[in-house]
């Protein structure tokens, strides 16, 4: 029979791991059209260093139901800025960039890790004709506002 302590231990340690870590993304876009992702914290915005993230997919969502991947990345690395189309060290493309069209929708899935919690984080955006990016405020599944409990 598995003693109290032994089996509090396993409680927490399963408790831990099937947390999440409350992470948004941030899309921008630079003078030269150049688009960029980054994990940000939820409430303060601040950026995101120490998630190791696995997966990064855009899909790009005017494509029927489901949208069309139209970049994957697979692996591990502790990311900063991703640039769209360039695989940072650590992760491979399981689907090559494809062009990125003014005006049309997509969306951004990325999953990892933090310390012992599962981190995830997705958004959608569209490129504004004036250079700009336009981009939905991440929602948790609950759909509170992420600037509140």
């Amino acid at each position: 029979m598995p003693r109290p302590k032994t089996c509090a231990a396993v409680l927490a340690l399963l408790l831990a791991t099937s947390c999440s870590t409350p992470v948004s993304l941030r899309v921008t876009r630079d003078s030269q059209g150049q688009v960029s992702f980054q994990l940000v914290e939820v409430r303060t915005g601040a950026p995101i260093v120490d998630v190791d993230v696995f997966d990064l997919v855009v899909r790009d969502e005017q494509a029927g139901d489901e949208g069309r991947v139209i970049w994957q990345l697979s692996g591990r690395a502790r990311l900063g800025a991703v640039r769209y189309g360039i695989p940072p060290a650590g992760m491979s493309e399981k689907r090559a960039a494809e062009a990125l069209i003014v005006g049309r929708r997509y969306a951004l899935f990325a999953s990892g890790s933090r310390g012992m919690a599962a981190a995830s984080a997705s958004t959608t955006f569209v490129l504004a004709p004036d250079g700009g990016v336009e981009q939905e405020p991440w929602r948790p599944a609950d759909g509170r506002d992420a600037s509140g409990p």
